[in-house]
């Protein structure tokens, strides 16, 4: 829940610990241990899921998606996009334009 609140600010382990009163090397290696993820990993996957729903379902510019959620410009966003969900953010768009019509 906290990640998703935060989504569009930085988001850090140290803080995700504290909300359990761990440290993070504790918390990083519970989290672990439960998602098969690190607490970042999670982050991210969040950020793109997040992404993959705003490109679907709004005229968002790419580059206020990217700040939304939690990028620091366009490309790092774009770079993380591909390399999570195997296309560019453009072209879910694309896509989903073909299927509408």
């Amino acid at each position: 829940e906290y990640v998703r609140k935060n989504l569009g600010g930085k988001i850090l382990v140290d803080d995700l610990a504290g909300l359990l009163a761990m440290s993070p090397s504790h918390f990083s290696r519970v989290f672990k241990a439960y998602t098969s993820r690190s607490p970042m990993e999670f982050v991210t996957r969040v950020r793109i899921h997040t992404a993959h729903d705003l490109l679907l379902n709004t005229k968002t510019p790419l580059s206020r998606i990217a700040y939304q959620c939690g990028f620091s410009d366009q490309a790092h966003f774009t770079k993380t996009f591909k390399a999570q969900a195997k296309m560019l953010p453009s072209d879910v768009r694309k896509v989903n334009a073909q299927v509408a019509a």
